[in-house]
């Protein structure tokens, strides 16, 4: 009866540690937002489809769009406090009014980790991800690299295209 029981114990200790292995949290899920990156991405935003490059140095979050080719020429710069548009060397800061709907994209890639996040584990089309949901916040987040595949933020949606942590 003693071995049965020692026996058991095992198992439940083995399993509660394999259990605990398989889950993350939304601070590991979503570290590649500390540090700086680049990325590209294909976004779907207010009916348009734009394929931008992003990157992050510091708090200074910039999209220089390929696609259309309108916006080629500038740059979109986002910090907590501001907003900006560059475009050859000249940098003419936004009004709160004026870059309110542009500043949808900066949450795209500043995606809070405070809330009630529903986290599972899925594999679309084999590949493994963490699938991470708050209201209508999305995040496909590689399992093992811990990187944004997918992000929809309020209607605004990223397909990571490539993305490298510096």
């Amino acid at each position: 009866m003693k071995r049965i029981f020692s026996v058991f114990i095992i198992f439940c200790v083995l399993f509660s540690i394999s259990a605990c292995a398989e889950s993350a949290n939304m601070s590991e899920l979503t570290a590649y937002q500390n540090g700086d990156f680049c990325a590209e991405a294909s976004i779907a935003f207010c009916d348009e489809s734009y394929t931008a490059e992003i990157e992050k140095r510091g708090e200074r979050l910039t999209f220089r769009f390929k696609e259309p080719k309108k916006l080629a020429a500038f740059s979109f710069i986002f910090t907590k406090e501001s907003a900006s548009i560059a475009t050859e060397g000249i940098e003419i800061p936004l009004q709160k009014s004026e870059f309110l709907k542009i500043s949808e994209l900066a949450n795209l890639f500043s995606v809070p980790t405070e809330g009630a996040w529903k986290i599972k584990r899925a594999s679309p089309g084999g590949v493994d991800v963490f699938v991470c949901q708050n209201g209508d916040t999305v995040l496909y987040i590689d399992a093992n690299s811990y990187l944004p595949l997918k992000i929809s933020v309020q209607g605004a949606v990223a397909d990571i295209l490539c993305f490298t942590k510096e």
